[in-house]
């Protein structure tokens, strides 16, 4: 399709001259033949518009309008004259006069920067008055030897003349304003290269001397309806005399108003309209080179207007003066902006550095936490600015504990990023080192208090879960009560809270205690989540918080990730198109749902009891009695091994806990073993195969036969527990 446009484009481009050609032809030919079908303005009377009109659309067009005007001249001369030879001088004689206009307008304006017809000077209506001259007084010479009658002689070529120079004016000049205001495009000679531009608007020059063009012509109208040519008797004769009197007095019009009016106009370009028009120019790439001048340092940069060929007097001075001075403020004002972008720009860059750092000192990757420990951990933050004051913490505090942490600095940006990582690292010591959360509590507190001539704050949730037993410690101090879902259901958890850290050094802060049972969550987060407005200045809330946990939890929400991307997402939904206005931080965790549990003593004989709890266990669907048979010979080993030699001598023999979670959709079985007695790590000893059974020792065949029928199994020693993790996965 693009290469059919563009051959259409081609052709039509190779007959633009020609249709040119043509409609120039026609447009003649009618003003012609119009005034040659009125009787009195045939013969003698000599009044011809017309022959304003040929000159101008040669000018404009090039030589399809200087020979398509000729070509119309000659079809309405066939009707009126038929020698051959007459036709071809009077033929010749119109394309000189029509060609004239163009001829000197390129000659003189050939180099100059808009070398196309324009009546938007004085300068270039002076040209086009010369040219008019010229054509009509070339004309009137060389038809004066084709006159016959002596005694009109002069009388017949001064009309001659009148009539080409005044229709000129007064229908020429109007013409090639519109044609240059026109979507038409006016056609040069080959030497001129400028592209041509066409003008959106008229130019003063061009309405001062439109106006004063009608002026005379409504002055030519009233002399020529009051004048006394109407006492004369209405004959052929009478009307050449009243013609001829009329361009006379149009003549002696002209040049009182018209050729004062273009003088005027002169004067009024080179002090006003130039001088605008040159400050117009000088303002459009003003800003884009001062900027670039900026950029390259360059001290040469002038911003002083341009002055040359152009003279501004009385306002339009000082309109020069004080935009000069504009301009340049405006340099000075534009290279202080480019020192203070550059600036900005490296703040930024380390601004976007200095988040990087602030989110990478968060914890995002929990699987060897959750591997180790079996918690169901997930945490997300997402601060308002480049960097914020929201942090959360996750890490391991000992005897098979984890802590959890979350703060919220006061106010934002870098004082409040470079408070909270004081106050994480501080949490994250005091915490590791201290058994007693308010005890850790309080000196955070003093240590933050110390050195903080910022008055900042930080309100913050920590809490401990002992793995294991689901027992947690806390302490508040001033931030958000956490959220525990307990059964599918979420409540709210409220325990006294404490000072914000860093207010008041003589603060004690008290340890809390709550338990979890197996399968309990706990929400931790800001008030970035409950406070989020959205466009209305509605905030989002606890309850429509709590609203939103239970609908997840309804809807099968598995993970702890799932439930944190679920409240992320109803927020932002609330939130809209409004702003975050603050940090949005979660962090959840939760115990890991047993299927079943079971509590044995230390005994041979409870082995029985074992197998029978295991047996229910194997029946899933996808579990086969392969899976059993292997099971219990795993669960044999174990459960003999430890009851033979977990409790030595003088060690108080205590029961055995079996756990059991089934995870249909890992389509794995994992067994916890947690038992009391001495501590002991299996797999600290190489399996091998031995050829006398009585020379075995602990965890040599045995062992073997547990990695074998199992496919992972993992030991920690929590507290003054051994815990052993074993998976096996189904089909």
């Amino acid at each position: 399709m693009p290469q059919v446009i563009q051959d259409i484009e081609q052709r039509y481009s190779r007959l633009r001259p020609f249709v040119t050609f043509a409609g120039c032809a026609l447009i003649y030919y009618v003003v012609l033949t119009v005034f040659l079908n009125i009787p009195v303005f045939n013969g003698q009377t000599q009044l011809r518009p017309a022959s304003g009109v040929g000159p101008v659309l040669g000018l404009f067009f090039g030589w399809p309008g200087i020979l398509g005007c000729a070509v119309g001249n000659l079809v309405s001369d066939v009707s009126a004259e038929s020698d051959p030879l007459m036709l071809a001088v009077y033929t010749s004689i119109q394309v000189l006069y029509n060609a004239v206009p163009y001829v000197m307008w390129y000659l003189v304006r050939r180099k100059s920067k808009n070398p196309y017809p324009s009546l938007a000077s004085a300068k270039n209506a002076a040209l086009f008055l010369m040219a008019t001259v010229v054509a009509a007084a070339a004309v009137t010479l060389m038809l004066m030897p084709f006159e016959t009658d002596r005694m009109a002689f002069l009388d017949i070529h001064l009309v001659r003349f009148l009539n080409n120079e005044l229709f000129l004016i007064y229908v020429g000049m109007p013409l090639l304003i519109a044609l240059e205001l026109s979507p038409l495009q006016p056609r040069a000679p080959h030497f001129i290269e400028t592209p041509y531009e066409r003008p959106a608007h008229m130019s003063l020059s061009q309405r001062c001397m439109t106006t004063a063009i009608l002026a005379a012509i409504v002055l030519i109208g009233i002399e020529a309806i009051a004048g006394p040519y109407r006492r004369l008797s209405i004959t052929e004769s009478d009307y050449a005399v009243i013609i001829g009197r009329v361009y006379l007095n149009v003549s002696v019009m002209t040049v009182i108003i018209v050729l004062p009016a273009i003088a005027a106009i002169g004067m009024i370009e080179k002090h006003f309209t130039r001088p605008i028009e040159r400050l117009t120019e000088a303002s459009r790439s003003f800003a884009a080179d001062a900027v670039l001048a900026a950029h390259n340092a360059d001290t040469s940069f002038d911003t002083k207007i341009d002055e040359t060929g152009v003279r501004p007097a009385y306002e339009v001075r000082e309109l020069f003066d004080a935009t000069d001075k504009m301009r340049a403020d405006l340099v000075d004002y534009v290279g202080r902006l480019a020192d203070v972008t550059a600036e900005r720009e490296r703040v930024a860059a380390e601004l976007d550095v200095a988040r990087r750092i602030q989110l990478a000192a968060v914890p995002h990757d929990f699987s060897e936490l959750v591997e180790r420990s079996g918690v169901d951990i997930a945490g997300s933050m997402r601060p308002a600015r480049m960097v914020g004051g929201d942090f959360y913490d996750v890490f391991e505090a000992g005897n098979g504990r984890i802590a959890f942490v979350v703060g919220d600095v006061s106010g934002k940006g870098v004082p409040a990023a470079l408070f909270m990582m004081r106050a994480q690292g501080l949490l994250r010591e005091q915490i590791q080192t201290c058994e007693d959360m308010g005890v850790a509590f309080t000196a955070v507190n003093m240590l933050l208090c110390e050195r903080n001539d910022e008055n900042l704050f930080v309100t913050a949730f920590a809490c401990v879960l002992d793995c294991e037993t689901g027992h947690v410690v806390f302490a508040n101090a001033g931030h958000n009560p956490p959220l525990v879902i307990r059964d599918g259901t979420p409540q709210y958890f409220r325990p006294r809270p404490g000072l914000v850290l860093g207010a008041m050094d003589m603060v004690r802060y008290r340890q809390g205690e709550l338990d979890l049972a197996p399968g309990d969550r706990m929400l931790i987060y800001t008030d970035g989540v409950t406070e989020a407005a959205d466009v209305r200045d509605e905030l989002y809330g606890e309850e429509r918080f709590e609203k939103c946990v239970r609908s997840l939890m309804a809807e099968g929400a598995a993970s702890m990730e799932a439930v944190i991307e679920g409240v992320v997402a109803d927020v932002d939904a609330f939130a809209g198109d409004a702003p975050q206005a603050d940090d949005i931080t979660i962090l959840g965790f939760g115990r890991p749902a047993c299927t079943s549990r079971i509590e044995l003593a230390a005994e041979d004989e409870n082995l029985e009891q074992l197998f029978a709890w295991l047996g229910p266990l194997c029946a899933r669907p996808g579990m086969t009695p392969k899976m059993l048979s292997s099971l219990m010979l795993v669960m044999e080993e174990l459960f003999v091994n430890i009851c033979h030699y977990g409790f030595p001598d003088g060690v108080v023999r205590r029961p055995v806990v079996v756990e059991a979670r089934a995870d249909d959709d890992a389509r794995a079985l994992t067994l916890t073993l947690i038992d009391g007695g001495v501590a002991y790590d299996p797999l600290t000893f190489e399996g091998q195969k031995v050829e006398n059974a009585d020379n075995a020792r602990i965890g040599g065949l045995g062992l073997l036969l547990v990695r074998k029928n199992l496919d992972d199994i993992v030991y920690r020693r929590s507290g003054d527990k051994n815990v052993l993790r074993l998976v096996k996965t189904y089909q």
